[in-house]
């Protein structure tokens, strides 16, 4: 069991090089506005970024399983919105991406106490700013 831990840290630990350099600014690249919003390099900074905030929660490994369960099962469908096969106008793939993050925050509510919910509202907002941001949306 300590074989797969040191294995996982070590991979997170590879995977975060670059990302400590700049952890003060979010410098995100969009290549296509109609394509993915974040380059590879953007997500691993987000996962890492995010990450540090759910340890904020002090929630169990179990607990925390579970909610980044909850939480990728949310962004995997926000981040195919941009999908040619949905044929999605700007205004409709905002429109489903709010419908989405609606539906995130209400399971969030739901599963995790007040204080924790409160974390995951303020690291998932910031997530929600940087979107629009990229896509030129209006809030």
């Amino acid at each position: 069991m300590k074989s797969k831990h040191f294995l996982i840290a070590s991979l997170l630990f590879l995977l975060s090089l670059n990302v400590f350099a700049s952890e003060a600014t979010i410098a995100l690249d969009i290549h296509d506005k109609d394509g993915e919003i974040f380059t590879a390099k953007d997500k691993d900074f987000l996962q890492q970024w995010h990450y540090k905030q759910v340890l904020k929660m002090k929630i169990t490994e179990k607990d925390r399983d579970e909610y980044f369960s909850r939480l990728n099962q949310f962004t995997y469908k926000m981040s195919r919105l941009g999908l040619p096969e949905y044929h999605y106008t700007d205004a409709e793939r905002k429109h489903e991406f709010e419908r989405l993050v609606d539906k995130l925050d209400a399971v969030m509510k739901n599963t995790l106490s007040p204080s924790n919910y409160i974390i995951h509202h303020k690291s998932f907002d910031r997530i929600e700013d940087i979107v629009y941001e990229k896509r030129n949306w209006e809030e």
